[in-house]
Order: structure tokens, then C-alpha cells, then sequence
């Protein structure tokens, strides 16, 4: 699942920031049962999203951490608006729960129970349908032949019959949740549904180089789509349902794929037709939400300098947590910013800071195992690296966010992911967690980053090389020479 996520093909879901004409009770509260003495002493942590994308998880959210010290906790967390959505992260073994995302209502009172490795929701049918909802097993047992268009209607059929479920379930729910809270969630089932169904025809159409197979696929979603966008939606659910905003995002990414086969070594991946498509077809908030998740949702290889797009999208972006999300990205991304501190362990199990490499400019990349997109950069990059591989002023530095060890040893053996004399470093198992990631808000994988030698960011979205006569090899080798020439050292 996090090869696909990092891959692009299964991105992201955005959900949403609700505009309500009547504020709720301003907070939700907590009350955590604890019958496992083996977590005393650990944290509890809830993270709160008004707006968000999957992407971004646990990146750009408001996080409470709490110490568990008996056998209750109990905590209140203020929520201004009327719906939000959050994510527990118990400590371990009660790990099932943390990829989940529940949607609250101000003034809930939520009780969970953490007893013999599972979580459990008490007197809270809202949670415990979403909980229930959120245990379906996907079915996915179809093989992937991108070039048998039978396989995409295959797997339409598997999430229909999921949906089925689902919304069997729901149902059973209909007279305990309050309507529009159930509004919301009918409409996130349906959506959720609908949305995978695109998410895989993204990939298999990505995946087959049979002509013939992809009009066959495209001829497919577009009948997919056509009946999708028939159906009445109640625009005030809508706007509180993150998979109905995410639906609409790749309706226009479907649209825009054959621009991903383009012959232009140049070429966009699509983002300037997005763009503009989003400008002319909406407007207000869903506008707004629609260009957001397009910056987090897809990595474009370095082909779109993020930076210019940020300082030119944001003064037109009315939505404030569209714009607070912008912003943080904008920041992160930013020219003459602090580089983030890193002390890392490397395959030696040494201990690696970028006060290490004072007076060095500092090529770090992000990856994991698994990601074919990542081990596509080592070998594009192979001609920047063996310019400056020896370059007293220059190191790079790889950065791997596989939670396992054994998968960064097994990455820097293969020699696929890293470079051989390249500096390898990993997050020591907290992955995605880690602070460097958040820090960055890296979203998509490969990531680049250019740190000079007075340990700031010169480039924190540099194109990335590729292999296909593009010109972003010497676009890259110019920002490093650059960064040798004009940075001073770290104090």
C-alpha cells in the first residue's frame, strides 16, 4: 500500500474545512480506558485535520501528544468548526487504527477503549459505524495485466462490491448519527468508491504501452464518469465530503493523462492543463481545494517549479486553510530557509549531522525501497554525481523513509536507490513520522532538496534529471555549481 501511495497511483483523498451556519461547542473531548499496563509511561497522540489530503498526513495537522499514566486519560481538543476529521496513533501493538481517519462533530464525547491489542469504540455510534466501515477488506484479488482492459472492469467490480458493504453498514447506523453527519459519510463511501475506481485507471493506463488497451480503458472511465456526473449531489455535503473533492480532482487528471505519454522530454505531466482547468471550470472554495491538492497530490519530477506556481496561486487563494496549507508548503519549499538540523544514523549505525558538512553543499534525496520513480533518479542523476562526486565542497546524501532496517540495508546493498560513495542515512524506523519529513512537507517520492554551504535551502524543489533528452540534467548541474560559487560556509 505505501509503494502505491509514494508512486502516485493511490494518492490522495482531500477532505475538508466545513462552513457551517452554526459553530459547534468549540471542542471534542477524549476519554481514553487503558486495561494494558505495558503502555503506561507511552504517548498517545491524536492528530486533527480540518483539511487535508492523504499526502499530508501527519504533516500539516494540528498534533496532541498525550502521556498515558493510568488506566484513564481524558483530554479535550478544540474544534471551531462544525466537522473535522482526526487520526489516533496509540502506541504499539495498537497500531490498526492509525492509518484511520474518523470524522467528528463539535461537542462529541469519544470514548476508546485499548485492551489486549485492540481498540474498541464505546457509546459512540458515529465512531464505532466509521470504525466498522473502515475494517471492510478491500477486494483486490484481480491480477494486474495493464494491458487487458477486462482487468480495469474486474477491479470496478471488486469496489462496487466493497461500496455494497459499506453502505450495508451505514445504513444500520442511519437512525443513531446525526443527518448530516451521515450525509457525509454516505457521500465518503460512494465517493471513496468512485474515486478508486479512477486512482486505478491512472495506474493501469500508466502501466500499459498498448495503445489499443488504454482507448479501450479510456473509453471505460469516461462512461464511468459520465454516469457518475449525473446523479444530484447536495452541494452542502459535498463540500464536507473530502472524496467527492478528490473525485473531482481526478475526473480532470483522467482527462489529462495522455499528456503523461507526451514525446516532450519537457513536458508537464499534465500540471498546466490541471491548472488551468481547475481556474475556468470552478470557483470559491472547491477552486481553492481543487488547486491545493493538485500542488500535494502529484509529483511532477521536478518539471514544475513549485515555488513560482505558490508565489503566483497564492494571492488569488480566498480559502484560509487552503492558504495556511500553501503557505506552510510555500515555506518549506523556501530559498534562504534554515535546513533542517538532521542527526541520522547511517548503515554503520554512526551518526550523521549536516553540521557535518560545514562549508559543503549538501544534494540530499529522499526515497524508499520499492519506489521505481526513486531508483529512475539514481540513474539519471549519474552524470551530476559523477561531476561532483569528488568535489571537496559537495556531498550527497541519501535519505531512505522505510520504517524497516533491514529494508535501508537491503536498499544500500542493491546499489539501485543510492549511489555507491553516496552518504546513506535513515529515519531509524519512524518513516514518514520522521521531523525531516514533516519539516519539508515532502509529499511525493523522489524528493530533492539543495542545501548550501552556509546550511540553508538553496533549491527546495530542483528538477529532476531524467533520461530522455530533457535539459534538466544541466539545469541541476548549473544550481549546484552555483551553490559551490556563491554560499558561504555553515557558522
Amino acid at each position: 500500500m505505501k509503494n502505491c501511495l509514494l508512486s502516485i497511483f493511490l494518492m490522495t483523498t482531500l477532505l475538508h474545512h466545513a462552513f457551517s451556519n452554526a459553530p459547534g461547542n468549540c471542542a471534542i473531548s477524549f476519554k481514553v480506558t487503558i486495561s494494558d499496563a505495558s503502555l503506561i509511561g507511552k504517548d498517545l497522540r491524536v492528530e486533527q485535520y480540518i483539511y487535508y489530503t492523504p499526502a499530508t498526513i501527519g504533516t500539516f495537522c494540528s498534533t496532541f501528544t498525550k502521556k498515558i499514566t493510568g488506566k484513564t486519560l481524558s483530554f479535550s481538543i478544540k474544534q471551531d468548526q462544525t466537522f473535522a476529521y482526526i487520526r489516533i496513533v496509540p502506541p504499539a501493538p495498537y497500531l490498526e487504527i492509525t492509518d484511520k481517519l474518523l470524522l467528528t462533530t463539535s461537542g462529541d464525547d469519544i470514548v476508546v477503549k485499548l485492551d489486549g491489542g485492540k481498540v474498541t469504540f464505546m457509546d459512540a455510534p458515529q465512531y464505532q459505524c466509521q470504525w466498522e466501515l473502515a475494517l471492510v477488506p478491500p477486494e483486490t484479488t484481480s491480477e494486474i495485466t495493464p494491458d487487458d482492459a477486462s482487468t480495469l472492469e474486474r477491479r470496478f467490480k471488486e469496489l462496487d462490491d466493497v461500496m455494497a458493504r459499506q453502505l450495508s453498514i451505514l445504513a444500520g447506523y442511519k437512525t443513531k448519527i446525526d443527518r448530516r453527519s451521515w450525509d457525509i459519510l454516505e457521500m465518503n463511501v460512494v465517493y471513496k468508491s468512485y474515486s478508486d475506481k479512477l486512482t486505478y485507471f491512472i495506474f493501469y493506463f500508466r502501466q500499459s504501452r498498448d495503445s489499443i488497451m488504454r482507448s479501450k480503458m479510456a473509453a471505460i472511465v469516461e462512461k464511468l464518469m459520465a454516469s457518475i456526473d449525473s446523479a444530484a449531489v447536495n452541494p452542502a455535503t459535498a463540500l464536507n465530503s473530502s472524496p467527492y473533492l478528490y473525485y473531482l480532482y481526478l475526473k480532470e487528471r483522467c482527462h489529462a493523462e495522455s499528456r503523461y505519454f507526451s514525446n516532450d522530454p519537457n513536458s508537464d505531466y499534465g500540471f498546466n492543463e490541471l491548472h488551468s482547468s481547475f481556474m475556468q471550470h470552478y470557483s470559491g472554495v472547491t477552486r481553492d481545494r481543487l488547486l491545493t491538492t493538485l500542488i500535494f497530490s502529484t509529483n511532477f519530477f521536478g518539471k514544475i517549479n513549485l515555488l513560482d506556481v505558490l508565489e503566483r496561486d497564492l494571492p488569488i487563494i480566498a480559502d484560509p486553510l487552503s492558504r495556511s496549507l500553501l503557505t506552510n508548503k510555500r515555506n518549506a519549499l523556501g530559498r534562504g530557509k534554515k535546513a533542517y538540523p538532521f542527526k541520522l544514523p547511517d548503515e554503520h549505525d554512526q551518526w550523521v549531522s549536516l553540521s557535518d558538512f560545514k562549508g559543503k553543499v549538501v544534494i540530499l534525496d529522499f526515497y524508499f525501497n520499492g519506489c521505481t520513480g526513486c531508483a529512475y533518479l539514481v540513474s539519471a542523476i549519474e552524470p551530476v554525481y559523477q561531476e561532483f562526486r569528488n568535489h571537496p565542497n559537495v556531498a550527497f546524501v541519501s535519505v531512505t523513509i522505510d520504517s524497516s532496517k533491514a529494508l535501508f540495508l537491503e536498499s544500500v546493498a542493491s546499489g539501485i536507490y543510492t549511489h555507491k560513495g553516496g552518504i546513506n542515512l535513515y529515519t531509524n524506523g519512524e518513516g514518514m513520522d520522521h521531523a525531516i519529513i514533516k519539516y519539508y512537507g515532502i509529499t511525493g517520492y523522489p524528493k530533492l532538496i539543495i542545501i548550501g554551504k552556509d546550511g540553508n535551502i538553496v533549491d527546495g524543489d530542483p528538477p529532476i534529471p531524467t533520461n530522455n533528452g530533457s535539459n534538466s540534467v544541466d539545469k541541476l548541474r548549473s544550481i549546484i555549481a552555483n551553490a559551490i560559487d556563491t554560499t558561504n560556509s555553515i557558522d
